[in-house]
């Protein structure tokens, strides 16, 4: 613009974020090659403010703002590839321990930068590949961590493929089952199971082996299955905790009936 001599001109310059206030740089065109001083800074808002007094005559000025910041230096992260966790009904996240992040070796200051001074400055963001937020579910997810550029490194974006694993877990059992008398013969799909508890996790006692024909006083293994079989395993009673199942000679007089979720009455 054309201002008079003596104009009072206020320049108020926002600067990137990443960039500190010693790399901006304003110049006008009237003057020597000197670049102006600031008469006011706020790194908060990342604002700094300039006034300039009009030389000369009625002049046609000309403002210009730079930025003297080289992103020469590179990041260094590395994430294990093997951490796994168990499913526990929260969120879960990679583990901060198992990231390596290091500065380049040009960095005069690169033994600052870690993790704990990137996540303070609020330049890194470790995010789930798929994840709106942070995972809960079992799986096998995919890490991304970003770090903005600025004080000389370039923009960090890298993805590490499959590197974090929620493994299901397995239900805990206070109580196996009893089972009801079955006729000799007969397979454990007639003898029902009576009983058993499994406190944090809904689902149902069966048989391993339903149509296995058992022998009297015979241990017969029995399993829990989870109504959750995305995040819980098939818990299985094992040889310690199998049913012992009564098995008589003479046959058991069994009847149908039509009440909800019984088939059979066994006497």
């Amino acid at each position: 613009g054309e201002y008079l001599k003596g104009t009072e001109l206020t320049i108020n310059v926002v600067y990137p974020e990443g960039v500190k206030p010693e790399e901006v740089v304003v110049k006008p065109t009237l003057l020597s090659t000197a670049a102006l001083n600031p008469s006011e800074s706020n790194p908060s808002a990342r604002t700094l403010i300039y006034t300039y007094e009009v030389p000369g005559g009625t002049q046609g000025e000309e403002i210009y703002v730079t930025v003297n910041s080289k992103l020469d230096w590179t990041y260094k992260v590395v994430l294990a590839s093997d951490q796994k966790a168990t499913y526990n009904g929260k969120v879960q996240e990679y583990p901060e321990a198992k990231i390596t992040l290091t500065g380049d070796n040009a960095d005069p200051n690169k033994a600052a930068v870690t993790l704990a001074q990137l996540q303070a400055a609020n330049k890194i963001t470790i995010s789930y590949v798929g994840v709106d937020g942070l995972p809960e579910d079992a799986g096998v997810y995919s890490v991304r961590v970003q770090i903005k550029a600025g004080d000389g490194y370039q923009a960090f974006d890298q993805t590490f493929e499959n590197c974090f694993e929620i493994e299901k877990a397995t239900p805990e059992i206070k109580t196996w089952p009893k089972a009801c008398p079955i006729s000799n013969g007969l397979t454990l799909k007639y003898a029902k199971l009576e009983g058993g508890e499994s406190p944090y996790v809904a689902g149902t006692f069966k048989w391993a082996d339903e149509s296995y024909i058992p022998k009297k006083g015979e241990k017969c293994l029995v399993k829990f299955v989870p109504d959750d079989q995305d995040n819980y395993n098939v818990a299985y009673s094992g040889t310690e905790n199998a049913t012992v199942v009564t098995v008589v000679d003479q046959p058991l007089v069994m009847y149908h009936t039509n009440y909800p979720e019984q088939t059979t009455i066994t006497v």
